[in-house]
């Protein structure tokens, strides 16, 4: 086996977890070993695009930690290689990653790396519901990161457009639609990067789906969350109930506690939604002067969402889940 060591600095709380992933289908989870010199028959291998741990953290929340992990000997040279750390400060999960160029990983040998745990500046605003809660909710839509992933954007990027319970994000701007981030065993062969295609929507099996039953056909089919699958952690997709509260569930501006501002709601939070406008059946763009955006709920063959124009608000929205819009995440 070869070790990896992660000599973490500025940790913000216990890990819990740590995961190595890739593009591609390159980590081994099952091989033969030849007794004679242990190296690998790959006849007999199987190879997945992630391996994960979880870990047991014994120590006080120090700053800086040293975790180990082995792996099967294997050759990852020049490929990306993302490193993604769990923490718990007591109340929330923290994830971070970093992606390195991966090398040889050869039997027997030790490998170091530095992992700063150093947070993120905060990406979101956490806002009061009209019911009391509290909901902490992205700064930005989801937008494309410039690996085929998705970070949070901006409060004026539009983001991406995704197709209801799909992983698969699509540009917000020209004609035809294209493909910028997408999970990482996504088959686009043949017709399935287009936007008609119907093997397309649900190709992701391992993404964590909150809002489906555990073990269902649904979740094997991979009716995902984006939010959980390209930000970790706690995020997720907001539930139509959430966004009819944040609204104050109202429909008139000023009601709402927001105000239309031409290209936009703002809150006094400092929140804003873009009017991001949508894709339709044939993926042709629209609407450029409102905004759409998935819950996680679902009615039916329907899913719900929020949209609003210059005159109105609707949380509570039914919209057929192939039209592509955008998404807000929000975290526990």
């Amino acid at each position: 086996m070869s070790i990896i060591k992660l000599n973490i600095t500025n940790a913000p709380g216990k890990v819990t977890g740590v995961k190595l992933k890739c593009a591609e289908d390159v980590f081994y989870i099952a091989a033969k070993i030849k007794l004679s010199d242990a190296s690998i028959i790959s006849d007999y291998a199987s190879y997945r695009n992630e391996l994960s741990m979880g870990v047991t953290d014994g120590t006080a929340n120090d700053a800086t930690k040293a975790i180990s992990f082995a792996l099967f000997p294997t050759n990852l040279t020049g490929k990306d290689i993302t490193i993604e750390v769990t923490f718990n400060d007591g109340t929330n999960d923290i994830v971070k990653s970093i992606t390195k160029t991966g090398i040889n990983f050869e039997r027997n040998i030790h490998y170091v790396m530095d992992f700063d745990g150093t947070p993120a500046i905060d990406d979101f605003i956490e806002v009061t519901l009209s019911d009391g809660a509290k909901l902490k909710v992205a700064k930005g839509n989801l937008v494309a990161d410039g690996k085929g992933g998705c970070k949070i954007g901006t409060d004026t990027d539009g983001g991406l457009y995704f197709q209801f319970g799909s992983l698969i994000g699509w540009s917000n701007t020209g004609e035809p639609a294209t493909i910028v981030a997408k999970p990482a065993n996504f088959d686009d062969s043949g017709d399935k990067a287009k936007w008609a295609s119907s093997g397309k929507i649900w190709q992701e099996t391992t993404g964590t789906v909150p809002f489906t039953t555990a073990g269902s056909a649904d979740e094997i089919a991979g009716i995902g969350d984006p939010c959980r699958y390209y930000l970790g952690g706690t995020w997720r997709l907001p539930t139509s109930t959430e966004f009819g509260t944040l609204f104050n569930d109202k429909t008139n501006y000023p009601d709402t506690g927001w105000k239309w501002e031409n290209t936009f709601v703002s809150h006094p939070s400092g929140l804003k939604f873009p009017a991001s406008g949508y894709r339709l059946f044939n993926g042709q763009l629209s609407s450029l002067v409102s905004g759409r955006y998935w819950s996680a709920s679902v009615s039916n063959t329907y899913g719900y969402c929020l949209s609003f124009s210059e005159s109105s608000v609707n949380s509570g929205n039914t919209v057929s889940r192939p039209i592509g819009i955008a998404v807000r995440c929000v975290r526990d």
